[in-house]
């Protein structure tokens, strides 16, 4: 009997970057918030940077968990798993700060969803843009095909070789004196 990769093997496929890439990217950003309102109260920027880094990957780290987790469970990829892990990340974050729990889960799933949706709808629409016309960077930067390469080195190779063979006349011509 053949293996088969289970239904949701497409959906979970690379959740480890996407979890590392938006835990990272939030530290990032909340170590810049931090170190930035640091400046302004004239206090210590390193540990107003490292608190902030911390706040902020952890959040991520408990919606993207959450996310991922529950797109594997659903084997679909919807807005649902991101209102699943604004509610997670949510409760957590008003339970730190000693709120109930249930309203920052629902704020939390709703900013989620509605994230989700937007950004969906707007990289939908960037996609249909790009299929017109190449971006800016495909225009100064273009990836060459394998066809094209090897055309340019055949290309290449036939000039050498007419450029060798007239000093190989002249040379021959030289020896023969």
């Amino acid at each position: 009997m053949a293996s088969s990769s289970p239904p949701n093997a497409v959906v979970t496929e690379g959740f480890e970057k996407r979890i590392l890439w938006k835990t990272a990217s939030a530290g990032t950003a909340g170590a810049a918030l931090g170190a930035f309102l640091a400046l302004g109260k004239k206090t210590k920027v390193l540990p107003a940077s490292l608190t902030g880094a911390a706040s902020l990957g952890m959040l991520s780290l408990a919606f993207t968990g959450a996310q991922e987790y529950t797109r594997a469970l659903t084997s679909s990829d919807t807005p649902i798993n991101a209102a699943v892990g604004g509610a997670a990340s949510g409760a957590l974050l008003f339970a730190s700060y000693g709120s109930r729990p249930v309203y920052g889960a629902a704020i939390m799933a709703a900013l989620g969803c509605s994230a989700d949706i937007l950004f969906r709808v707007l990289s939908s629409s960037s996609h249909s843009r790009q299929e017109d016309k190449p971006s800016f960077w495909e225009k100064i930067v273009r990836k060459t095909t394998d066809e094209e390469r090897e055309a340019f080195l055949q290309d290449r190779r036939r000039r050498i070789l007419r450029e060798d063979v007239p000093n190989q006349k002249n040379a021959n011509a030289s020896h023969a004196d």
